[in-house]
């Protein structure tokens, strides 16, 4: 009885860990581009926020469509 306990908490623990694992693989493909860009753009807004260049709601969302729709590497936001 106790073996095959053990044997049934060894499946469960295999199948749990490969579905984290197989989960975690599907979300870093399925992931687009656009959604990377945008926490990328999410940093760097940020991080001018807390140095104080930006200081108010608006320009927040600003400078955040700003960096997502910048494409060159002169920007204030460096490359994409």
């Amino acid at each position: 009885m106790e073996k095959k306990i053990r044997i049934t908490l060894t499946i469960i623990a295999i199948v749990a860990l490969l579905s984290v694992v197989l989960g975690i693989g599907f979300a870093t493909v399925l992931l687009p581009y656009e959604s990377y860009k945008h926490v990328v753009c999410m940093g760097k807004v940020l991080d001018f926020a807390q140095r104080g260049v930006i200081r108010d709601a608006g320009g927040f969302s600003g400078s955040l469509y700003e960096c997502m729709h910048m494409n060159y590497a002169g920007s204030i936001y460096g490359p994409m």
